[in-house]
């Protein structure tokens, strides 16, 4: 499908962060503010135009807020799959992961921090992420603090022999 439109010539600022995202695939606001040599408030605004203009993506909030190339500009150059690795994994693909971990690990266990990094998200994210699995029944939790971690729920089946 060719969903070709005219575009406006972009302001060279947008035309720079354009051109940086296709090399990094992903800034953030204070990147861009050095990369464009100016402060972090014009950085955010420039990014939130071409967020408008649907030739960036946002994730995230706040300071983790993120940026990368938006899937349009992505299928416009035939690169799908770039598009995919660059905006990450979904809360279904971490969930899978972890229980892939999990069934793997020889002592079956993995924490908040082994998360945040398996999925490359947020000690934050991984806490809800593994909070989500056990209040949905499919993780053990032991621990409160500290030294807290997780396994695969155990079935009713399972007998020791």
């Amino acid at each position: 499908m060719n969903r070709t439109r005219p575009v406006p010539p972009l302001p060279l600022d947008e035309l720079l962060i354009l051109n940086q995202l296709e090399i990094e695939r992903r800034i953030n606001t204070h990147a861009a503010a050095e990369f464009l040599q100016k402060p972090e408030g014009e950085a955010r605004a420039v990014l939130e135009r071409l967020t408008e203009k649907s030739l960036v993506e946002a994730k995230g909030e706040k300071r983790g807020r993120v940026y990368h190339l938006s899937a349009m500009l992505y299928e416009h150059f035939d690169n799908l799959p770039g598009y995919v690795r660059t905006r990450g994994f979904d809360k279904i693909q971490q969930k899978q992961m972890v229980l892939t971990v999990l069934e793997t690990a020889t002592d079956g266990r993995i924490t908040r921090e082994g998360v945040a990094d398996l999925c490359k998200i947020t000690r934050p994210k991984a806490y809800h992420l593994l909070k989500k699995m056990y209040d949905d029944g499919e993780l053990e939790k032991y621990g409160e603090s500290r030294g807290t971690y997780y396994t695969r729920k155990r079935t009713k089946n399972t007998r020791n022999t």
